[in-house]
């Protein structure tokens, strides 16, 4: 009964659906790297930290990938089975240096930094995890396109993303200025 209501929901709200989801992913992904990477105990663990990227998660990745998502399924030149790869590289070298460059400013801004901090940090930050995402994030994404149903590639999406949440908090709230 549940899950037929959850089923009913996401085909009826998708991108309100896939945004609660993607929230709880990115609060998880940061929770696993306070708690299991950085071994944080639970009195000194930064709620608001998780806050913020559930934040983000709900109202920045998930509505940009969803409509990300529908224009790149437009995308197609040549035959079928060169139509995955395609999306990859469109996603990968053109959507992938400007979206990092959103979510971290994004981040900076919500934790109530400077401009200037913020592109000292962008600067510190982005090169960084942009590359080590070329190395996690075509391969998700080819699957996830070649296999993956349009409304469920978000889901998917963050899915993987929690493993990169896990990263990038730890990236992202090491030694800040």
């Amino acid at each position: 009964m549940v899950l037929t209501r959850v089923t009913f929901f996401a085909s009826r709200r998708p991108l309100i659906f896939q945004s609660i989801v993607s929230g709880c992913i990115a609060a998880s992904g940061d929770a696993m790297s306070q708690l299991v990477i950085e071994g944080t105990t639970l009195d000194r663990y930064d709620v608001v930290r998780t806050s913020r990227f559930a934040f983000l998660g709900t109202f920045l990745v998930a509505p940009v990938l969803f409509h990300w998502f529908r224009t790149l399924d437009r995308l197609r030149f040549g035959p079928p089975v060169l139509h995955p790869v395609q999306r990859v590289l469109v996603d990968q070298l053109l959507f992938g240096p400007v979206f990092s460059t959103c979510w971290l400013t994004s981040l900076r801004i919500l934790e109530g930094r400077s401009w200037e901090d913020n592109f000292k940090l962008l600067q510190r930050d982005w090169w960084p995890l942009w590359k080590t995402g070329l190395c996690f994030w075509p391969i998700v994404q080819l699957l996830n396109f070649t296999f993956v149903p349009l409304n469920n590639r978000v889901i998917t999406t963050n899915a993987a993303g929690l493993i990169w949440n896990c990263y990038i908090s730890f990236k992202t709230q090491k030694a800040v200025i």
